[in-house]
Order: structure tokens, then sequence, then C-alpha cells
């Protein structure tokens, strides 16, 4: 008789879609009837169900933007989900991002915990063990979820999942995530960095079964791939080196300001800053130095981009693992990252980049050029296929070991 695995998350594509997708599939190969529920979106595959309607989401917004009440709205759409489980009666069930206005956490893990069915849970960020935030280093260093003020105090109710009062709501939410989860005894998490393995440690969820399962790049795919006519289709000059950027989605927190300021001290007769997965409005507003593009869902075009560019820049400082950052190392493409968070675990050597201290934008300039002058491609290659997709493997083995 065949084992059952039900996964849910946000999305279906994007970073953490793409991760369902190929545990599904690796499952499927295992001998498991997999099955993956997401809420916003649009299905990649049969096996991809969606559980929220339009209407739902957006009430869920409305209510979180309103109240701080992210998480507690979908209460249909979870019902709904919750009696599908229970068809398919699974013997594992796997959790991704349990945030992002489609479910409604209090109603599931309420029935996990009834349910007693094996759960592993991958934290993508530091949303299960915070009262409000999905990260935490961007807001000065705030470290009220691991102290007795138990996010009492939250000033950072405006930044995702962003709302416009409630900020009073906080601790309640810290207590409730920390009830809930605690009470769910049949549940293994899995983080995708040592970094983030420390910091579970320090929460509430301490006393969990923690596990690393770093995650991982298919490198028959993100390779390194040489396309002059990528340079053309970009309008990209072809006698200047390029610094790249890659993001799901540009925000302060992700870079999007440490660009500008890099692209007033760069020297435009030698080198082109190019940026990808902008908004048209993001766009509009780059200085003519920065060559802006909007978020593909072509693999291979993103490919082409990452293996065209002479260095690759990550001025992020919330990041668990930086999914950019490998995919750019496995197209032989080097990287400067900055210290804080996970991304250094990806910059072991030389040959791979640098590691920044700071945001000293005239040292950050040298090191781009010297990692540009040293570049390596076959090492960055060599490095990432530590990452390569066959240690998605540890899911199911993870899954044997609870069950």
């Amino acid at each position: 008789m065949k084992r059952k695995l039900v996964q849910i998350n946000t999305v279906c594509n994007g970073s953490t879609g793409r991760i369902m997708n190929q545990i599904q599939e690796e499952a499927i190969k295992n001998g498991y009837e997999a099955y993956s529920f997401f809420g916003r979106g649009t299905p990649v595959n049969k096996n991809c169900i969606k559980i929220d309607t339009k209407i739902e989401v957006l009430w869920h917004v409305f209510i979180s933007r309103l109240f701080n009440l992210q998480g507690h709205g979908s209460v249909f759409a979870t019902y709904r989900l919750i009696k599908k489980i229970d068809k398919i009666n699974p013997d594992i069930i796997q959790l991704h991002n349990m945030h992002g206005y489609y479910i409604n956490f209090k109603i599931l893990f309420k029935y996990l915990k009834k349910k007693n069915t094996p759960v592993v849970w991958t934290l993508h960020d530091c949303w299960a063990f915070t009262g409000h935030c999905t990260y935490y280093t961007a807001n000065n260093e705030c470290n009220q979820w691991n102290n007795k003020d138990k996010c009492s105090n939250c000033k950072y109710n405006k930044v995702y999942p962003k709302a416009f009062f409630g900020d009073k709501r906080v601790k309640k939410e810290y207590l409730l995530k920390e009830r809930l989860i605690n009470d769910i005894k049949k549940i293994t998490l899995v983080v995708p960095s040592n970094w983030l393995k420390e910091q579970v440690k320090m929460s509430f969820l301490k006393n969990k079964p923690i596990k690393v399962i770093h995650n991982f790049v298919d490198t028959s795919i993100f390779r390194n791939i040489k396309d002059s006519e990528i340079k053309e289709k970009y309008r990209i000059d072809q006698n200047k080196k390029v610094i790249l950027g890659v993001a799901d989605g540009w925000s302060v927190n992700k870079g999007i300001d440490k660009f500008i300021k890099l692209s007033e001290i760069i020297d435009d007769e030698k080198e082109s800053i190019v940026m990808v997965g902008l908004t048209d409005e993001q766009i509009k507003k780059l200085p003519k130095n920065i060559i802006g593009i909007k978020k593909t869902e072509n693999i291979e075009e993103l490919v082409k981009l990452y293996s065209m560019a002479d260095v690759f820049f990550n001025p992020s400082i919330q990041e668990t693992f930086s999914m950019v950052t490998l995919e750019s190392l496995a197209c032989g493409t080097p990287c400067v990252v900055m210290s804080s968070t996970a991304t250094p675990e990806l910059i072991k050597n030389k040959s791979c980049g640098v590691i920044e201290d700071g945001f000293n934008y005239k040292k950050i300039y040298q090191d781009l050029e010297q990692v540009m002058k040293n570049k390596n491609v076959e090492e960055c290659i060599k490095f990432a296929g530590k990452y390569d997709i066959k240690n998605i493997c540890k899911y199911i083995k993870q899954y044997d070991e609870v069950l």
C-alpha cells in the first residue's frame, strides 16, 4: 500500500513553491501518493490543488491590514482543506509557509494536534516563532521574540505582513503560536541553514526536533550557458562587466536602495548594473545606469542572465538560505554577500566570492571589482554541486524516520 504525503504552502511557484513541487516529484519516485495544496496563484501541475478563492484571499488581506489578523482569515478555505486531508488520510503532512493570507493557522494547528499525523514543517523564514515578523534582522536586529518581552512592544507591525493597526495584538499572536505549535506532539522542524537552526534553538520551539536540510538547486538546469544574445535583448553593452542582482521581489530589506547607492560610484565606462525581479514602477524610478528587468518565469532566460554576469551582488540582510546566491554559483558566477543571516554559509572560499561586514560602498565596489577580476567559473560550479537537487532525498529519509 502506497504511503501518502500532503504538502501545504502559500503558492506552488516561486522559490518555496518549486521546493514543494520538487519534494512532490521525489516522493512520487519513491512510491508515495503525493498531494500539494496552496492558496494563491495558479497551479503548475495536476497534483497542485488550490484551496482559496480570490475573494477569500482579499478578505484575509483586509482583516490583516486593518486589524493585524494575518492567519485568522480563510476560515472556509481551511475547513475545505481539512476535509480533503481527512479524505486522503496521509501518512505525512509537510508544511511550508503558514503565512500569506491563505490559511487559518489556528484552525489548522488545532486539527493537526487532534489528528496526530506526523508533521514535518520546513521553516523558510522566522514567522513561526515571532509574534508578527517573517524576518527581524532588518528591524534593528529586534530580539523581542527570544526574551521575556515576547514581542509585547512590537514597533514593526507595518512590515510584512503589514498592519495599520493592532500592534497590541502581536504579543497575543506570539503566545498563541507558542501554545498551538508546542501542542502538536508529532512535529519535526526542518531548516535550510545552520543560522536558522541557531535562531530556532533560542526560540520557544527549542524543544522540538530540528533538522538541517539545505535548499537545493537543479544543476542540470542552473548551469553555465553562454549566450551573447541575452545582452543584446536587454541592451547591455557587450564590452562592459555586469554586476547582477536578482530577487523574487525587490524591497529596501532586499537591498534595492543599496544597488542605487552602488550605482553612484561604479565606473559607467567599465560596468553595468542589471537588476532582475523589479516591478514596472520600480524600473521607472531607477537611475539611468541600472538596467531593470521584470520578474521572469522563464527559467532558461534567468540562467542565461546569471551566466552572463561577471559578479552577483546580494545586499539582503534577511536570508534564511538565499536561493538566488546558490543559483548564481551554479551558473558559474561568484557572489558578494552580507555577513548577516545565512548567506555567508554559501561563500566558503575566495573563488566563490566575498562576505561584507557592512555597507561601506567603496569597499564593496573594490571587492566586486576584485571578484570579477578573479572569477573562477569551475570553482563556483563545483561548490554549488554540493547542494544539487539529489539532496532532496533527505526529505524522504526524514519521512522514513518519523513514520
